[in-house]
């Protein structure tokens, strides 16, 4: 389902598109999901492993941080981030635009 959603998104006619995967989501819930949270801590414990860092479980509030830094590049194209590009562009550190307030990168 997530890959055709996806692909029709692709295909609507906007000038820049951004595609956020983050992969394995962390952080808290209301229902308790045993086998998705042992396989959090796995994988917490394997991205301890050099080269295997990208593969770190994400709080939902960095995925939010990172849809907000990319929602400011004004970029024009389809762009896709993986895992590891999501954490990296939820810290970005954003500056100030002095006439709107808002934040670019």
């Amino acid at each position: 389902m997530k890959a055709e959603l996806e692909k029709d998104v692709k295909k609507l006619p906007f000038e820049t598109i951004h595609i956020l995967r983050p992969g394995m989501l962390s952080g808290a819930r209301n229902e308790v999901r045993t086998v998705e949270r042992i396989g959090i801590n796995v994988m917490q414990v394997l991205s301890s492993i050099p080269g295997l860092r990208k593969f770190r479980p994400v709080e939902g509030g960095e995925v939010a941080k990172a849809m907000i830094t990319a929602s400011f590049r004004h970029v024009v194209g389809i762009h896709t981030y993986d895992m590891g590009d999501v954490s990296e562009l939820a810290h970005r550190v954003s500056r100030p635009m002095p006439v709107l307030g808002m934040y670019t990168i």
